[in-house]
């Protein structure tokens, strides 16, 4: 849902689930994406969708890292 959002520069959708997804990460323990959503919360206040997409990249790069640490579970 971020990704269709980013694409079509939608912020109030954009802010909605970077929201959603801060308080999630926050919750599950997992700061990195957590403090990574903080920046695309800011980022997106002022309209900043180059460095934006830059922490989304980021943000996918931290979830897959989950996933691989989660599936040694």
């Amino acid at each position: 849902e971020i990704d269709v959002a980013m694409k079509i520069k939608n912020k109030d959708e954009a802010k909605k689930l970077y929201h959603r997804l801060k308080g999630s990460a926050g919750n599950s323990g997992v700061m990195i994406i957590h403090e990574l959503c903080i920046s695309a919360e800011q980022m997106l206040a002022k309209d900043e969708w180059t460095m934006l997409a830059e922490v989304y990249g980021s943000i996918l790069i931290q979830f897959e890292l989950v996933k691989v640490e989660a599936a040694k579970l």
